[in-house]
């Protein structure tokens, strides 16, 4: 997104703009939608729960709309993010809701490698376990799935058994973006044996192909069903 600012894709991670008047857009949008109810996803490109909203509290004043409105379409929430606990109030009153967390690994030395601003994964597993204690519909997002797990296939294994002792029932599943600018940064990132693997291993869509047939398995084996019937792929021109 940051070519609509202005900004280099080699800063992605590094700015953030806020929609200050995002709540008060949303609520004339609100009105609009409520006859014909499409669902609602915050959000994909940009967490709702980024760092700034401790402070602006947007996706906070657009629950707050979503609960006085009683919107009866379905709100999905996707984050990384366990600030989500603080609106707990919020989304037990929201008709039509699921959350989705999602999950890298579950080794969090190499979760922060990749996500370094973000909460570790083990963190983000006990969300999804307090959100299912709470009565609120969960998803876990796995992704990006690292090319490297296809010849470790016992991690994607343990991943998949853990996220389901979260009382998850449904899973996204997305392999990892290989675009040129993506794997300069990861390449900056990573070492030892997973960097060696990167070196010398170029067949992405082997990897991939390895690794679809494995997560067909485990969420059959852990009853995980897997959201639009495939893994997400990017096709890269």
């Amino acid at each position: 997104m940051g070519r609509f600012v202005g900004e280099n894709v080699s800063n992605w991670g590094d700015y953030v703009y806020v929609k200050e008047n995002a709540v008060k857009l949303f609520e004339l949008e609100l009105k609009k939608l409520m006859k014909s109810s499409p669902n609602i996803l915050l959000s994909s490109v940009t967490d709702p729960y980024h760092a700034p909203e401790s402070k602006y509290k947007l996706t906070r004043g657009i629950l707050e709309l979503i609960v006085q409105y009683q919107y009866p379409g379905l709100i999905s929430i996707l984050t990384k993010s366990t600030a989500i606990m603080r609106d707990i109030d919020l989304l037990q009153q929201i008709p039509n809701l699921e959350v989705g967390i999602t999950v890298t690994t579950l080794d969090d030395k190499f979760g922060k490698l990749l996500e370094h601003k973000a909460p570790i994964n083990s963190k983000r597993i006990e969300v999804l376990k307090k959100l299912s204690q709470n009565k609120i519909r969960t998803y876990a997002f796995i992704g990006p799935l690292m090319p490297h797990l296809a010849v470790r296939k016992e991690l994607i294994e343990d991943l998949f058994q853990e996220i389901a002792t979260t009382g998850v029932t449904s899973i996204f599943v997305e392999h990892l973006n290989i675009s040129s600018y993506i794997k300069t940064r990861l390449m900056k990132n990573i070492s030892g044996d997973v960097y060696d693997f990167y070196i010398t291993n170029r067949d992405d869509k082997k990897y991939r192909d390895i690794i679809n047939q494995v997560i067909i398995e485990l969420a059959c084996k852990y009853n995980l069903k897997i959201c639009l019937e495939n893994v997400i792929e990017h096709h890269q021109l």
